[in-house]
């Protein structure tokens, strides 16, 4: 078959491939009728995923027909017309129970990164019972393929319009950001580790739609932050870049607790796109930061951290103690 394949930063090539074949009972052979490209592929041709190694084929959506089932699998069966998940999910393991798709503990993005993906004639599809969707009769595929990178994305996808607004970069943005720049990076918090050996240093690792970012938090600042630090389950690591050769990390100087954000993502209706609460009076004003749009009267409360500000900083409240 045709396959487009990675052979390291920036070098690709359409290649004679060997057709995938059935590897667990759950897979399913597919054969792509429709795919595309997507952002993360591009980071992926310029060196910036190294999990993705050279020889492997690209892409993690697209639309097809089940060619080959597993012995396990129930819910497709060949002649089924499908559309693929950019992300593979168990459904069983702990983070897919919690609805965390993009962290399966056998799962995630592996599309295209960790396995062959859909920029071929036939893709491998592992967990085809949770990660394939029937294409309802008379649907557009050609349209549909625009819906593989929205089904189970990764939550701060769905929250990168706002971020960017608010000047927060991607995680990996960091890998082209000058040492000594600073910089917001946000994402649900993967690991906090204080080993021993650190005197009292706490690492932080972090995930967006992207892929990672470390930070390091002093001890100071740890103390000084350490409820945000202990229980947010989504932050913002505001401090200095500091590159050592290829390793990358935050010097964190605040920790900003972006929960309340996370939380919009599972409120909301997509398309998600927002107006002002007013709406019914004033259909179709420009939001702030559109074009055309004037400040009006300061009859409402406009967050510091639009602005780029840290609320932290913005409005100190002194702490009082009642035991």
């Amino acid at each position: 078959m045709k396959a487009l394949v990675y052979h390291g930063p920036g070098q690709k090539s359409l290649d004679e491939h060997a057709d995938p074949t059935i590897l667990e009972p759950g897979d399913a052979i597919v054969r792509v009728t429709h795919t595309t490209i997507c952002g993360t592929d591009l980071h992926i041709l310029k060196g910036d995923v190294p999990t993705c190694v050279p020889g492997r084929i690209l892409g993690h959506e697209g639309v097809g027909i089940v060619e080959h089932v597993g012995a396990a699998v129930t819910s497709f069966k060949p002649g089924d017309h499908v559309l693929i998940s950019c992300i593979t999910a168990c459904g069983r393991c702990d983070y897919c129970r919690r609805g965390m798709y993009s962290h399966c503990a056998t799962g995630g993005w592996i599309l295209g990164n960790a396995i062959d993906g859909t920029q071929a004639e036939r893709v491998r599809i592992p967990h085809a019972d949770t990660s394939l969707y029937h294409v309802p009769a008379g649907a557009s595929e050609e349209a549909l393929v625009m819906l593989s990178d929205i089904l189970r994305a990764h939550p701060l996808a769905f929250l990168r319009q706002d971020l960017t607004r608010r000047g927060i970069v991607r995680c990996a943005d960091l890998a082209h950001i000058k040492d000594g720049r600073h910089v917001e990076v946000a994402g649900i918090i993967l690991v906090r580790q204080k080993p021993g050996s650190a005197k009292g240093v706490l690492f932080i690792t972090i995930e967006d739609e992207t892929g990672i970012a470390n930070g390091i938090l002093w001890p100071d600042r740890f103390e000084a932050q350490r409820r945000t630090v202990m229980s947010a389950a989504m932050i913002g690591m505001k401090g200095r870049v500091q590159r050592e050769g290829l390793v990358i990390h935050v010097i964190c100087d605040w920790i900003i607790d972006h929960g309340p954000l996370l939380a919009q993502v599972g409120q909301m209706d997509f398309p998600h796109a927002t107006g002002r609460g007013d709406g019914a009076r004033h259909a179709g004003s420009p939001d702030r930061g559109d074009a055309g749009w004037r400040p009006g009267p300061r009859d409402s409360y406009w967050p510091p951290h639009a602005n780029g500000q840290d609320p932290e900083q913005v409005v100190r409240i002194k702490s009082r103690d009642f035991h």
